[in-house]
């Protein structure tokens, strides 16, 4: 989210039906030197979601980038989704699994280490 963004949904927010659904695809510019293998100038795409607290808000901006990939061209198998979000896996376990905390929480350590497992 940028300071932009920020701005007008603090000014407008409450003149505007809640929640608030913001996309925009600009060309930004790094300020700094860029590291090997990234460049000053790129297109973005931003999408945020104001003003929800459901977890449904999250998968609707995970649902759009897979069809922004889709209508790139990408199959299913040129890109991957990757999520990092604690309370979701936490969801996961409780509402579909009913695992207690003791499994869930054994469970949560073997997934992390699971790169590392023989």
């Amino acid at each position: 989210m940028t300071p932009t963004v920020t701005r007008m949904i603090a000014k407008y927010q409450r003149e505007y039906t809640k929640p608030i659904r913001w996309f925009s695809i600009a060309n930004f510019y790094r300020n700094e030197r860029p590291q090997r293998g990234r460049n000053r100038e790129f297109w973005q795409c931003n999408v945020d979601i104001f003003g929800s607290e459901s977890q449904m808000a999250d998968i609707e901006v995970l649902q759009m980038a897979i069809e922004l990939m889709k209508l790139f061209g990408a199959t299913s198998k040129q890109f991957q989704l990757y999520l990092n979000d604690r309370r979701v896996v936490d969801g996961f376990f409780e509402e579909y699994l009913n695992l207690d905390s003791s499994l869930k929480i054994e469970t949560i350590r073997i997934m992390d280490k699971w790169d590392k497992l023989d």
